[in-house]
């Protein structure tokens, strides 16, 4: 039988001897995990905005900053169950940026490269709110009710 050749005892792998681990293999992703859940999804697409480059959107649009993504995951964080979640976006500025366009209004927050908000919200009757210069501790569930709940709309109680 030409074309086979018989191994020797010393080429052949026994069952029991593994020469690498499989977690020690990394596999590179094409594409982003799929979630189920959608504070998962909302993280994963955090952290692929942060993996953007320099000139994203051409040129002098920047990347989000370090200080940017602890700022939205911190926030992210704080949404309580009752509210709904927001739209994630990335502006050419590098700010990490949430948004609801709800019944009851719209609202935005935006996180910069030091890792400060701004929030901005506009209800049905043309009430705005804007606030500045908020820093990670500002962000509590209370604080989340207080600025979004009433633009959720009728359904939206209190955790």
């Amino acid at each position: 039988m030409e074309g086979l050749r018989r191994q020797s005892s010393e080429t052949v792998r026994k069952p029991w001897q593994i020469e690498e681990p499989a977690t020690a293999r990394m596999l590179p992703l094409t594409t982003l995990p799929t979630f189920t859940d959608k504070f998962g999804q909302l993280r994963n697409e955090i952290q692929a905005y942060v993996r953007l480059d320099d000139g994203w959107h051409g040129e002098g649009s920047l990347r989000p900053s370090k200080g940017s993504e602890i700022a939205a995951l911190a926030f992210l964080d704080a949404i309580p169950g009752g509210l709904p979640l927001p739209v994630t976006m990335v502006s050419r500025q590098g700010k990490l940026e949430f948004y609801w366009d709800l019944p009851g209004g719209y609202a935005d927050i935006s996180f910069n490269a030091e890792g400060k908000g701004s929030f901005f919200s506009r209800d049905k009757n043309n009430g705005e709110v804007f606030v500045d210069d908020l820093q990670s501790e500002h962000f509590t569930k209370e604080w989340c009710f207080q600025m979004i709940g009433p633009i959720a709309g009728p359904t939206t109680t209190a955790a």
